[in-house]
């Protein structure tokens, strides 16, 4: 159909606006690209069940046609979703009960709160808001509380998703349950969109009349904005018209709430042109809103040129000073000198204002009562897998209970940070800013990591790594060096980090006698060798912090290495007293995966090559004939029932292990300072969960 085709080409081509300004509180930078997405994000929400992932699905399929569409449901997690140039769906966790706590929870999702990749929790403490005051109250409190939230990394439309035959429709029974998201909707002046799936479950027009206003009702919505559809199924091969004329007539009702909600806050009118000079005589031009002050205009070009405000000042190149008022508003045709050169990357607001300190690394000890401590110890505690069939990383024989967190320490290094960061933005140029779009992002949305996902852009995650620790302290001073890497790995030459804690505790050993922690029934399997075979083991131990557990604690006495590839026993193991008073450590990196190679099929020719001819760089990528940017190695529980049953070498590993092979594409973050516990450790206390935002908020 012609209207169909119009609408469809009408919604691809959608920009929000005819420039970045279209968004408040925004800056455009004249001679660069704008650091803003010109992308308008609508989030779906629902309750589990109503079919808001296959909403997606469907609205995907009518915009590019049949393809494969995504089976999953009950997604926990806020997933973004590009379906066209300017327009970014917000699938989100599934509602249940409609309490105060889900009601809340929507509220964040609406304020950016839960960004792509976070978890979407109900706290408890939420259950005892019961109206829409204290709701207001409690979220103005964490706002002020947290750091602020770009405009564009909020929620401009909303669709809410029901279904047809849930009885409280047609009964009114959502209008109290839905008070706080509804009045919310209002103040912030959003019109939800509602989507009512299952449509063939009603055949009556007076009661299709009749669920449409108590949907409208209980969302604040108008009965026009209401829309009736049967979702494609995964399994249907093709599309039909009214499906696909009734998308795209929700996508435009969808862009034009957001159209509304945006005309409703003040927009850039009347803009300030200001001219800002570097010391390499770089002229960058900004327009502003007539309100700025010399303080925003500071944030500003630090978003721009990626330095940190507090390293220049501003000054008035006529009267030579400093402007000191930085609530100064500022005037048409202003001209500023920067007085420093921008050498330094913005750094996470947690690292204070002199991250560096005069030699340019500090170590910094986390407060145990600080909401960053209580992340990384809730961070260790959820990705611990017990009942592992891991030989070593034990306690008195056994595998821990869990790993008590002792200490954490942040590491702060200038020029690591700085090495990272760049990569970073090459990495960004690279997948054009988009590695979401990528493959492998959609299948780690599937499957998401344990771990956190700090930047969509670049995949970005946290991720644990276990070593000795003399490796380890040249990994927080020097970061990987790929010139002393194993090459036997089994995938190469390549530095691997794990989404498990418990995978990585598999690595260390004792931190007093530099012996693995083996499982008290492998004691009597370990045999008795040289002195030289002896040190040969816990050297090669001690220095390769790129192998996997079987190749860890191998010795090799000769130049024949073939039995490489076998697990053997180690010659001695650790007999000290009380082990669960041994403190351990590991690493947390930031680490930018990219356009990843996911591995669900292993072979040692393929990924880890000869003794002659390594692996030292991932697989190629068949679509640009350039190489993915890291390997996710899939764990072989998630592979197919042929590759379970495989055997080694020829079988996926037993936790998902992910694989790097650039120089600065990880950053050591953390050192977690731990002990292993033989008995099962309580649930640690949470932070807040505006913390998680603090780790992709840069100052």
């Amino acid at each position: 159909m012609f209207e169909i085709e119009e609408h469809r080409q009408h919604i691809k081509r959608f920009v929000p606006g005819t420039n970045v300004n279209d968004f408040p509180h925004c800056i455009e930078v004249f001679d660069g690209q704008p650091e803003l997405k010109k992308r308008i994000r609508v989030a779906v929400l629902g309750q589990t069940g109503t079919g808001k992932t296959s909403l997606i699905n469907t609205i995907d399929r009518a915009l590019e046609g049949p393809g494969t569409m995504s089976e999953w449901e009950g997604t926990v997690r806020v997933e973004d979703v590009p379906i066209s140039k300017g327009i970014t769906l917000v699938d989100t966790r599934g509602l249940f009960t409609l309490n105060s706590a889900e009601g809340m929870a929507c509220v964040r999702i609406i304020e950016g709160m839960y960004q792509h990749g976070d978890i979407v929790k109900w706290d408890p403490e939420d259950e005892a808001v019961s109206d829409y005051t204290q709701a207001k109250k409690v979220i103005e409190q964490q706002r002020s509380d947290g750091p602020e939230i770009p405009y564009v990394d909020r929620i401009h439309a909303v669709i809410w998703v029901m279904k047809a035959t849930d009885p409280r429709l047609a009964n009114n029974q959502f209008v109290r349950p839905l008070e706080i998201p509804r009045k919310w909707f209002q103040m912030l002046g959003i019109a939800p969109v509602v989507v009512i799936t299952h449509e063939a479950s009603i055949t009556l027009q007076l009661q299709r009349d009749i669920i449409a206003s108590y949907a409208a009702s209980a969302c604040g919505s108008h009965p026009s904005d209401v829309f009736f559809i049967s979702n494609y199924a995964a399994d249907q091969d093709c599309t039909n018209d009214k499906t696909d004329l009734i998308v795209m007539r929700i996508l435009n009702s969808t862009i034009l709430a957001a159209q509304r909600f945006l005309n409703l806050h003040p927009p850039l009118v009347g803009l300030t042109l200001v001219t800002v000079t570097t010391t390499t005589l770089e002229k960058l031009k900004f327009r502003v809103q007539p309100s700025s002050t010399f303080r925003e205009l500071k944030v500003n070009i630090g978003r721009r040129t990626g330095a940190d405000p507090s390293t220049f000042a501003l000054m008035d190149p006529e009267f030579d000073d400093e402007l000191v008022d930085s609530e100064k508003v500022l005037k048409w045709g202003t001209e500023f000198q920067v007085t420093e050169g921008f050498t330094c990357s913005r750094t996470p607001r947690y690292w204070g204002a002199d991250p560096w300190g005069p030699t340019g690394h500090r170590e910094v000890e986390v407060g145990q009562e600080s909401d960053e401590f209580k992340f990384i110890n809730s961070l260790v505690y959820s990705t611990y897998e017990k009942n592992s069939s891991s030989k070593i990383g034990c306690v008195r024989g056994k595998w821990p209970g869990g790993l008590k967190v002792r200490r954490v320490i942040r590491i702060q290094d200038r020029l690591q940070w700085e090495s990272y960061t760049n990569y970073k933005n090459i990495l960004r140029e690279r997948v054009s800013g988009n590695a979401a779009a990528k493959p492998s992002s959609r299948y780690l949305s599937n499957k998401p990591m344990q771990t956190s996902l700090l930047d969509s852009s670049v995949n970005e995650y946290l991720l644990f790594h276990g070593c000795s620790s003399e490796v380890l302290s040249q990994l927080t001073r020097e970061g990987a060096d790929f010139r002393v890497s194993n090459i036997t790995g089994m995938f190469g030459a390549g530095f691997y980090l794990a989404e498990n804690s418990s995978k990585s505790n598999w690595y260390i050993p004792c931190s007093r006698c530099h012996l693995p922690c083996r499982r008290e029934e492998e004691h009597s399997r370990s045999t008795t060798t040289t002195t030289t075979s002896t040190s040969t083991a816990t050297s090669r131990a001690s220095d390769s912090y790129f192998s996997t557990p079987f190749e860890y604690f191998t010795a090799i006495t000769d130049q024949n290495q073939e039995a490489d590839y076998e697990m053997r026993s180690p010659t001695h193991y650790c007999r000290c007293a009380a082990p669960e008073a041994v403190e351990c450590s590991m690493l947390i990196f930031r680490a930018a995966l990219g356009d990843a190679h996911i591995c669900d099929a292993y072979t040692a020719a393929k990924y880890r090559g000869t003794l002659a001819d390594p692996v030292r760089k991932p697989p190629t990528n068949d679509a640009t004939g350039l190489s993915y940017d890291s390997v996710v190695a899939e764990r072989c529980d998630q592979c197919d029932a042929a590759r379970q049953a495989a055997v080694a070498p020829e079988r996926n590993p037993k936790a998902r292990e992910i694989v790097l092979y650039a120089k600065h594409q990880a950053y050591s973050e953390y050192v977690v300072v731990y002990t292993r516990s033989p008995e099962d450790l309580p649930q640690p206390s949470l932070p807040q969960p505006s913390f998680l935002t603090k780790l992709s908020t840069f100052t």
